[in-house]
């Protein structure tokens, strides 16, 4: 297996600084990788796995880091069998084609406000945070949501599942507890996002009055970054 990078420490330390209740596994022997010790515990430099070792940060070659539902956040130098629970993002058996119109999210956008911005500390490449502000005076909830990428003239429904994300996965990926109402004035991000590539984050909502709209901003790929820094 290759020497460790700068670019994994970086993710890594990235995710522990979130203080999230994300999992993470690291593949052991830290050289030749065959199996997936759960981290119980980490500090400043060191990790601790749930057989009693103590890493350093910098000596990881494999990791995974997944959301409580097991679904897997970010992974390198990925190997089998994955730790039990641990599943990649599913996929749709066929893809959805649905295109659309950014016009049709002016009245969305009053409802829900959608900002994309570079974090100036986070030092992982093409990451950036998609923050999402309740304008209304009411709770809503996001019950699917979906990046559209531009093809041409149009924008069409592009994820790597094929399909929309579930309400679940914006719970988790939003850091939301409970049933998921967005309480007015509230902000909520998404610390994870990443891509270079112009696209629309779009998010269909219900209000508590049983109002449903969709909301959603462009994000415009690799000008972003000059925007931001």
């Amino acid at each position: 297996m290759k020497s460790p990078s700068n670019s994994i420490l970086i993710r890594l330390k990235t995710y522990i600084q979130q203080n999230r209740n994300y999992q993470f596994f690291i593949g052991y022997p830290l050289d030749n990788s065959t199996q997936w010790m759960r981290v119980v515990k980490f500090d400043r430099t060191n990790l601790q796995v749930e057989q009693g070792l103590i890493l350093n940060h910098k000596d990881v070659l494999a990791f995974i880091v997944a959301y409580p539902s097991g679904e897997i956040l970010d992974a390198e130098n990925i190997f089998y069998p994955l730790p039990r629970g641990i599943n990649f993002i599913g996929k749709e058996e066929k893809r959805l084609q649905k295109i659309l119109v950014p016009e049709n999210l002016k009245f969305g956008n009053r409802c829900l406000k959608v900002v994309h911005q570079k974090n100036a500390r986070d030092r992982r490449k093409n990451y950036y945070n998609t923050i999402l502000i309740n304008l209304c005076n009411e709770r809503i909830r996001v019950k699917k949501f979906a990046a559209y990428s531009r093809y041409g003239s149009i924008y069409i429904l592009s994820t790597v599942t094929g399909g929309y994300f579930s309400e679940k996965q914006f719970k988790e990926w939003y850091d939301i507890d409970g049933d998921g109402w967005i309480e007015p004035g509230q902000i909520i991000t998404d610390r994870n996002n990443n891509g270079i590539s112009s696209c629309y984050w779009v998010y269909f909502c219900v209000s508590e009055s049983n109002k449903e709209f969709v909301a959603g901003e462009l994000f415009p790929g690799a000008r972003l970054w000059w925007k931001f820094w």
